[in-house]
């Protein structure tokens, strides 16, 4: 771009140096600026709260799987935290906590002979004193499991001593997400907090779609259609980008041997 040419216009034509670094401009067909241009911030929470503010100022509805993501993404470049609380069924208790605002992820598993699901929070979203009140609201905090002294007064406050324990080993259940794992959804790739709302909806009856993305709605419909295929269970992927493209090259294949 430092001759003549095609990328040396577009350049000019946005007051852009020959020599600059990659930037984000999000703007209407008549080249509106929607928001300030995005320069020197390459992180996947830069350009998504971009996006969002984009699509406000141009007065658009944020779909709520945008909202989600921004939200996981800033809890993790702020620090989240983790809470553990013990109840009669941690399937119920995954659908419960799993739907609260600020609750990044939920694990089940068991702890010194509870049932307990391991919660991963954005406490600039929800404080652990008002995340243990809804709990207890919940049902799915008849004990709770404390990481520090600061936890511990807050717990003791809230369901009394008796009902307070420090942290021990974390034993993760072979079944987590079970209402999600359900149905034709857990062979859709989701984030950790994509997958807590969709298993929170369907336990409760409710209809999951507004979580997730176009395309991932589209890999639903493929998949329910094509239940031959060898779709792989995406509830534990870590890695959402590989479960990603492992899914779309089985539909890439099927759909090139037609």
């Amino acid at each position: 771009n430092n001759s003549d040419g095609h990328d040396y216009k577009i350049l000019k034509s946005f007051g852009e140096p020959s020599w600059n670094n990659p930037v984000v401009r999000i703007m209407t067909h008549d080249r509106k600026e929607l928001v300030p241009r995005l320069s020197g911030d390459y992180s996947k929470l830069g350009l998504v709260t971009a996006m969002i503010k984009a699509l406000k100022n141009d007065n658009q509805i944020v779909p709520p799987y945008l909202r989600l993501l921004e939200e996981e993404l800033r809890a993790k470049v702020n620090g989240s935290e983790r809470a553990v609380f013990a109840m009669h069924c941690f399937w119920s208790g995954e659908e419960a906590l799993g739907s609260i605002d600020g609750v990044i992820s939920t694990k089940p598993g068991f702890m010194k002979g509870y049932e307990v699901v391991e919660v991963e929070y954005d406490p600039n979203v929800i404080s652990y004193n008002k995340l243990l009140e809804k709990a207890k609201n919940e049902r799915v905090a008849n004990h709770i499991f404390v990481k520090d002294g600061v936890q511990k007064n807050i717990a003791e406050k809230v369901v009394g001593k008796s009902s307070v324990s420090d942290l021990s080993n974390f034993r993760p259940d072979t079944d987590p997400k079970h209402y999600l794992s359900q149905t034709i959804y857990e062979y859709v790739p989701m984030t950790a907090l994509q997958a807590s709302r969709v298993n929170s909806a369907i336990g409760s009856g409710k209809p999951p779609d507004d979580f997730l993305s176009p395309r991932q709605l589209d890999l639903f419909k493929f998949i329910k259609n094509h239940p031959e295929l060898d779709w792989q269970n995406s509830i534990n992927a870590s890695d959402f980008p590989t479960a990603w493209n492992l899914a779309i090259n089985l539909v890439d294949t099927k759909v090139s041997m037609k």
